[in-house]
């Protein structure tokens, strides 16, 4: 028997140091409902719960990125909704300005209620945003480059030589090359001279008439031709001692159709000699131009065709494109070689996953006046109402696909929404796998050490009474 160490109380006090030890970490597990509390209880655990937890919070977040993405799309689709309403109204319109019924006064009318129409598309086309970002005016659509090349290979960018550009999502991104072997032209007509004639007769510019009357001022018989000439959709100059008109529009549709009666031939000068037709009367015809394009690299095989000077580009597999010349183009070199480059940015990203690069892009391109051509619209003009029906067929075309490319991102975001949900509800089961106390066998744990810590106190004092025996020893 020893005094100066009492083993036996030290082998019990190591031993109650070591229940109370994971009674503590129990107490803590309960407490807390987490098994992992610091990292000396599970390393491993510890770094792969950091890591999930924060996939789970991304999880989370992606899909509020989702719901705010969704929102955007029913912004967007309930403006263009409305955008479509005004583009049957001006269709209505034209429609209605196509009939003879109507004069010139009432027409005019028309043309008012649709410039109003087409100042409120463009309204919209500007202030639709969602928390102050635009949604419509193009800055959610892929960017587009133009470039010309010259005889060096040298490439200026010249984004202004080719606006209104549109195409379909099957056009990747990529640079497209073209060249403008001449831009479209416009009809020409004219009058050999600019003083009223003494006879009496008819001039019919495309299919509007002036009475040429023998006691008409010349100040009357200028004004008359103006008037004429610009409701038939062209522009009239008096040049010294002649007459020039020069249709509004460009390509092989726009005309300049000069008639005069036979009292009046006299001023179709020397240049139209061949222009009788039959009756007595002269006719005088022009046409104008369209431009003449062809592809180059990644363009070569693609069907052009161009309308004046916008240009069509249609392909296999859904690839089509379509945009406008300038015709400020310079074309000082006989020809221009063109460049598109689209890019792969400028496209609204929606982050719907919890790592870099799982996002959905989504484009919405510019849906305004000069996108949908209403700024061509003019049914006062002859035959003006006819070309705005078509040009309304293909505005409520293009709105209609807007339409329908954002009602498939909604619906994919929806889906995305609900992976997302799914995704983050199985990787918080598994974090709480990691993570969560099992607080029935906790408790049991519990148990089991608290009577073992109990027990320990006992032994323990039992331990500390075994020197007190020694005593018995020195007192015989």
């Amino acid at each position: 028997m020893k005094i100066n160490r009492n083993m036996s109380a030290v082998r019990a006090n190591k031993q109650l140091l070591g229940t109370e030890n994971r009674l503590s970490k129990s107490m803590k597990r309960l407490s807390s409902g987490y098994k992992i509390n610091s990292a000396e209880d599970n390393p491993a655990g510890m770094a792969i719960s950091n890591k999930m937890k924060a996939q789970i919070e991304a999880l989370d977040q992606a899909k509020s990125n989702s719901s705010d993405a969704q929102n955007v799309m029913k912004i967007a689709d309930g403006a263009l909704g409305e955008v479509s309403s005004m583009l049957q109204r001006i269709r209505e319109l034209a429609v209605q300005g196509a009939s003879d019924t109507y004069s010139e006064n009432d027409k005019k009318a028309l043309q008012s209620e649709i410039d109003e129409l087409t100042k409120e598309v463009d309204r919209i086309s500007g202030d639709t945003e969602y928390n102050t970002k635009s949604l419509l005016d193009g800055s959610s659509d892929t960017r587009v480059y133009v470039r010309q090349k010259d005889a060096n290979g040298n490439m200026t960018q010249v984004n202004s030589y080719i606006t209104r550009i549109n195409f379909s999502d099957n056009v990747a991104s990529d640079k497209y090359e073209l060249t403008v072997n001449s831009l479209a032209t416009q009809a020409t007509g004219s009058l050999a001279s600019a003083t009223k004639p003494d006879a009496e007769g008819t001039i019919s510019i495309n299919g509007v008439s002036v009475a040429v009357k023998a006691d008409m001022t010349q100040d009357e018989y200028i004004q008359a031709l103006q008037k004429a000439a610009t409701t038939a959709g062209t522009t009239m100059q008096v040049n010294g001692d002649s007459i020039s008109f020069l249709s509004n529009e460009y390509g092989s549709d726009s005309t300049v159709n000069i008639s005069l009666s036979s009292s009046l031939k006299a001023l179709a000068g020397a240049g139209y000699e061949n222009a009788d037709d039959g009756s007595g009367n002269m006719q005088l015809k022009s046409n104008g131009k369209d431009a003449v394009v062809t592809g180059g690299e990644n363009l070569s095989d693609k069907t052009i065709r161009a309308d004046g000077n916008r240009v069509y580009v249609v392909g296999n597999s859904g690839f089509s494109m379509d945009f406008l010349l300038s015709s400020d183009m310079d074309m000082t070199a006989g020809s221009s070689n063109l460049q598109i480059d689209i890019s792969d940015i400028g496209n609204m990203a929606v982050q719907i996953g919890a790592n870099e690069g799982q996002e959905m892009k989504i484009r919405i391109p510019e849906v305004s006046s000069q996108t949908l051509y209403l700024d061509t619209v003019d049914v006062t003009v002859k035959g003006g109402a006819d070309k705005a029906m078509s040009t309304l067929d293909e505005a409520i075309e293009y709105v209609s696909g807007v339409r329908s490319r954002i009602g498939a991102f909604q619906n994919r975001l929806e889906s995305a929404e609900s992976s997302l949900s799914e995704t983050s509800e199985n990787m918080t089961g598994a974090y709480s796998n990691i993570m969560d106390t099992d607080m029935a066998t906790e408790m049991t744990e519990y148990a089991a050490q608290n009577i073992l810590d109990q027990a320990g106190i006992s032994v323990l004092s039992q331990a500390n009474d075994l020197p007190q025996q020694v005593l018995s020893l020195l007192s015989r």
